[in-house]
């Protein structure tokens, strides 16, 4: 990972502390005196504070920042913001209010620096308006204009359905492949098998003589069929222009910016 010159400065700076001072070869001024030590009594668990969380540590640099603090915070700031054993949400504020401190020390460079990594890890952070300042905010957005661009989605075509959503005997579904063309398909082919055969068997003897009226209880049997037949032929058709029509509204998925329109069910439009 890059890091900036400011944070590699920072932690050198916290590594070079001053060494301790020798020990002093002067004997103690009761050196000929023994005194009595008492032991003393272990700590227990009780006693002794809780570790400290990342989360408290950044709220510990962050109220030295707000104190005035500014080298302690930033060099506490600058080991959580590399720390790579602690959760991402830390490390991001931690380089936030490092790179806040830079930029109101004057050093923008190194601010956007701190700013392109939280960005670069991260596009979606979104930096804390109410506990950030404004100008901190703005430099913010702005390193966020080039790092994360903005990506407008293109327009949405919506296009009317195929002329084979309107054809019969389930054109549109099998060519679409829907679940339902096969029950579409059967029940339209024998609805209109039965209405042209008993039409055609009406047209070749339709007439009876006066009263035959077995005859003419048996065509007006007929003809009531070849009506049923046909009345059942037109609505397997608005069926099938029914279910076409829902299958066509949510199951497109539209691309306007290739050739071809994907369907779910795996068929595709060509232009």
């Amino acid at each position: 990972m890059r890091l900036p010159i400011v944070l590699l400065a920072l932690l050198v700076s916290t590594a070079s502390a001053s060494p301790p001072e020798p020990a002093s070869s002067e004997e103690p001024e009761h050196a000929g005196t023994a005194i009595e030590v008492e032991p003393a009594e272990p700590d227990t668990a009780a006693d002794l504070p809780p570790p400290q969380t990342p989360k408290d540590k950044l709220d510990e640099a962050v109220l030295n920042y707000q104190t005035n603090k500014h080298g302690l915070a930033m060099q506490q700031l600058a080991i959580l913001s590399i720390d790579p054993n602690i959760e991402s949400g830390v490390r991001q504020d931690a380089r936030v209010y490092l790179g806040e401190i830079l930029y109101i020390q004057g050093d923008t460079e190194g601010a956007k620096q701190l700013f392109e990594q939280v960005l670069t890890e991260e596009p979606d952070y979104q930096i804390d308006r109410f506990r950030h300042p404004p100008d901190v905010c703005g430099h913010f957005e702005y390193v966020r204009t080039y790092i994360v661009p903005d990506i407008t989605p293109p327009p949405m075509v919506i296009r009317p359905m195929p002329a084979a959503g309107y054809a019969p005997f389930a054109s549109y579904q099998f060519k679409y492949a829907t679940p339902k063309r096969w029950p579409i398909f059967i029940g339209q082919v024998s609805f209109g098998v039965a209405s042209v055969g008993l039409h055609g068997v009406l047209l070749a003897d339709r007439q009876w003589e006066e009263g035959d009226t077995e005859k003419e209880r048996r065509l007006q049997t007929l003809r009531a069929i070849q009506y049923s037949a046909t009345v059942g032929f037109y609505g397997m058709w608005l069926w099938s222009g029914l279910d076409a029509r829902r299958h066509w509204r949510i199951n497109m998925a539209v691309q306007p910016a290739e050739d071809e329109l994907t369907f779910i069910g795996g068929a595709t439009l060509t232009r």
